[in-house]
């Protein structure tokens, strides 16, 4: 079974702190994030990268526990799905466009010394499309923010 504090360290991302928009760039290893690309349609993956300190026995121990357990893995993916939903659910009242979340995958894998956990989701219908242009303001206009780097990657030619 997963620990109570496994379990707060990967939804930490939809804890309220801070906002920081950064390109999309691949780390080695990884920094936590939650990154969003959004394709010509303006539907979106949505993939939130957490990463555990394997020199840390509690960690360690967390991150194996994800990574051993696919029951664990589909319980977070249902978790991270069901509170993006709730998100969406308010962006589409301000916005009249209906948005869905969907569960997608888990991915887990080691970088020198470093577990990284990836938990990706869809979310339909997260832009806009005004012409040649993605619009991407909710739930970002009304003040959704997240503890960890924030990147929107656009198609080419948006």
């Amino acid at each position: 079974m997963i620990s109570n504090r496994a379990i707060a360290t990967i939804f930490a991302g939809l804890v309220v702190c801070s906002l920081a928009v950064t390109p999309v760039a691949a780390a080695h290893p990884p920094e936590p994030s939650l990154v969003i690309d959004v394709d010509e349609t303006g539907d979106a993956q949505v993939t939130l990268t957490t990463t555990y300190d394997l020199d840390s026995e509690e960690e360690a121990d967390a991150f194996e526990s994800v990574q051993n357990d696919e029951e664990i893995q589909t319980e977070m993916l249902d978790q991270f799905a069901v509170d993006l939903q709730s998100v969406a659910d308010a962006a589409s009242e301000r916005t009249e466009r209906p948005m869905v979340v969907t569960g997608e995958d888990v991915t887990t894998e080691r970088q020198e010394d470093v577990g990284v956990l990836r938990v990706t989701v869809q979310w339909t219908n997260l832009a806009a499309i005004e012409g040649d242009r993605l619009v991407v303001t909710e739930p970002f206009a009304s003040g959704y923010e997240t503890d960890r780097s924030l990147s929107i990657a656009a198609p080419d030619g948006f």
